[in-house]
């Protein structure tokens, strides 16, 4: 297996040491060159993916062999380029270790740096910078994942020198130079040297620890410890983020760690270097899914909304196709992403403000009218031809979430039929329990839905509409969502104007029910349905209920809602994607099915096949439930529509 994470990480993991500072020599190495062969093989599809595996194996695994038998270790990658610290027994011991593996690589490079493929030559050289001083260190531990980081002036300053790098050069600052026997030439920034000889100092030769500590299945998801894909190519949304630095930036890393995870990306690293503190979260890698761009943007906005005064960023995102795999080697690698669109990414982050999201044209034209955008500028970046426009992302817009069709329906006459004699026991004052609308996904489970919906007289029947959200399968979703509409909630109100519509709308429903013990449920926990879209009272009856007096009454809260609604006239609740439910709302629906026979409503749920191809269940037991399949057209059918 790889090793992913430092050992010395792991081994101060099993020690439950979680922070520190080093004084330690660094090197810090970028490889030229690499991006534009990763952009030259990624259009040659599999066997390019294959070619510049073999090359990552064949630049870096030597490098790191050296770095590892003198007794430093690797730690981060930054695509392309990599940081090794040297913390040996004493400042002379750890500075001569690093000079040695430098004059090391720069001879390995020289005679591998042209690499030949059949599709083409690709000339990589490097450049190194190298200093010595504090290194902070520290493990941030999240819910489902722990990461780390290495920050201080050693990093930065190697990475300053490395700046003043030509091709296959290494410039030092003074904190090398009185302990190392190493000819320099001054260059024109103050305290700065271009090395031009490197004596020849004693190895170390440690004893490299190949096996896999226990631990470090705390930092690395079972997606990549599982992955037998060494590297590919595949689209993907690398998400870049700049933080400041200050004394509560580690607790709101952890949130950011925690969120990454909520919304299916892969936390790749955290990273201190010359442009400060970054984050990177990979959504679309290792693990594809739906709804990728989604999933990153509304990321990015729960975000900002949870950043403050002690946590303030600024997010880039970009779309396209990436390298995603391993680079390094057995000993130390990383799973990441390489190729332009990271980079760009990364330099549109530095473009934004504090506290913006800013995004390019391939994300921006991926969205239709789901995302509102302002348009920033229009820019020249390092290592693109073209202008490249850019978007600040300023709000989720509010869309209407029924479903319009303006096709004809065509096809399911005998299905929409079945679907309306369901409905029988609504107008005998009766609970129509669950019907389930089965299928594959885009077969036209929410087009019948719809078609049943427009058929229908809606001054009679009440529609409730409760879309399950894929992506985060938060606590009562659902449920939250048909209460911030059916109480006109909006973000676009201040919280007075919230309040005075959901009071305006409970008073109403109150007023209207004519069922004694009904209206007194209504009143007893208005608090708690106010609670459920986030109005909150002082000295409310919500407030005064421990966590399991909150959890329970939010579901019999809704469920009088949904009675007394009925009351009123039928009701239909549309649970649209039903297979992506939440278990609390799973648990409200087993308990809104219990004694309400006499009640006027019927859920019915569209949803896809199980991934073994078996149908979906709530698992209500105590209820009937009704199934309608839609097959794939008849031939007819297919030709009508």
């Amino acid at each position: 297996m790889r090793q992913l994470i430092p050992h010395f990480i792991l081994k101060r993991f099993e020690e439950n040491k979680f922070e520190g500072i080093l004084e330690a020599s660094v090197i810090f190495i970028d490889i030229s060159g690499f991006t534009a062969m990763t952009q030259t093989l990624m259009q040659n599809g599999e066997e390019g993916a294959e070619i510049l595996t073999e090359i990552i194996n064949r630049i870096f695994t030597p490098a790191i062999e050296i770095i590892y038998q003198s007794g430093g270790f690797i730690s981060t990658f930054a695509g392309d380029a990599f940081t090794a610290i040297f913390s040996n027994t004493t400042k002379t011991q750890s500075i001569h270790a690093s000079v040695n593996v430098v004059k090391n690589i720069m001879k390995i490079f020289k005679e591998i740096g042209l690499q030949t493929t059949r599709f083409g030559e690709f000339n990589l050289s490097i450049k190194i910078g190298i200093s010595y001083g504090k290194v902070n260190w520290a493990i941030l531990k999240g819910t489902k994942t722990s990461s780390y980081y290495f920050k201080g002036d050693a990093i930065n300053n190697s990475a300053n020198c490395e700046h003043f790098c030509g091709s296959n050069e290494i410039v030092t600052d003074s904190s090398i130079l009185e302990f190392a026997e190493i000819k320099v030439t001054k260059i024109d920034k103050a305290g700065y040297y271009l090395v031009k000889n490197i004596d020849d100092f004693l190895k170390t030769d440690e004893i490299i620890d190949r096996s896999v500590d226990k631990n470090f299945f705390n930092f690395v998801p079972g997606s990549i410890i599982d992955s037998n894909i060494v590297g590919e190519f595949r689209n993907i949304i690398p998400c870049f983020i700049s933080f400041e630095e200050n004394n509560s930036m580690i607790s709101g890393i952890s949130k950011v760690i925690n969120l990454s995870s909520q919304y299916g990306g892969y936390f790749n690293k955290i990273d201190f270097g010359d442009k400060g503190g970054i984050i990177i979260i990979l959504f679309g890698a290792p693990t594809a899914q739906e709804k990728l761009v989604n999933r990153a943007l509304d990321f990015a906005i729960s975000l900002n909304k949870m950043s403050n005064n002690d946590f303030n960023c600024r997010i880039a995102l970009t779309s396209g196709l990436v390298y995603a795999g391993f680079i390094g080697s057995e000993l130390r690698g990383e799973y990441t992403a390489l190729g332009a669109i990271v980079n760009l990414s990364a330099r549109l982050m530095m473009r934004a403000k504090f506290g913006d999201i800013v995004v390019d044209d391939s994300i921006k034209n991926s969205t239709g009218n789901l995302y509102n955008f302002d348009f920033v500028n229009e820019a020249s970046f390092k290592g693109f031809k073209e202008k490249i426009s850019y978007y600040k992302l300023r709000e989720k817009a509010e869309i209407n979430l029924n479903n319009s069709f303006t096709n004809k329906f065509v096809g399911r006459q005998q299905e929409l039929e079945n679907l309306k004699s369901k409905l029988q026991p609504l107008y005998e004052n009766k609970c129509g329990g669950v019907v389930y609308i089965d299928g594959p996904g885009g077969i036209g489970k929410t087009r019948m839905v719809n078609e049943l919906k427009a058929t229908l007289n809606l001054e009679t029947i009440s529609w409730f509409l409760m879309p399950c959200d894929e992506i985060l399968r938060k606590s009562f979703n659902p449920i939250i969502s048909f209460l911030k509409t059916y109480f006109h909630q909006s973000e676009h109100n201040d919280i007075a104007q919230n309040k005075k519509n959901f009071e305006d709308k409970i008073t109403s429903l109150i007023e209207k029910t004519n069922e004694s013990s009904l209206k007194k449920e209504l009143i007893r926990t208005k608090s708690v349905l106010g609670a459920i879209i986030s109005l909150f009272w002082e000295n409310s009856l919500y407030e005064h209920l421990d966590a399991k007096g909150k959890h329970e009454n939010k579901i019999f809260a809704v469920k009088n809602l949904i009675k007394a609604e009925s009351r009123q006239k039928p009701v239909i609740i549309e649970l649209d994607d039903g297979h992506w439910i939440d278990v609390d709302s799973n648990e409200f629906l087993h308990n809104l099915m219990r004694n309400t026979e006499q009640y006027p409503f019927i859920i019915i749920s569209a949803c896809r096949f199980n991934d073994d191809g078996k149908e979906f269940y709530f698992g209500i037991n105590s209820l009937k439930e009704q199934r309608i399949l839609l097959e794939y057209f008849s031939e007819e059918s297919a030709r009508k529509m």
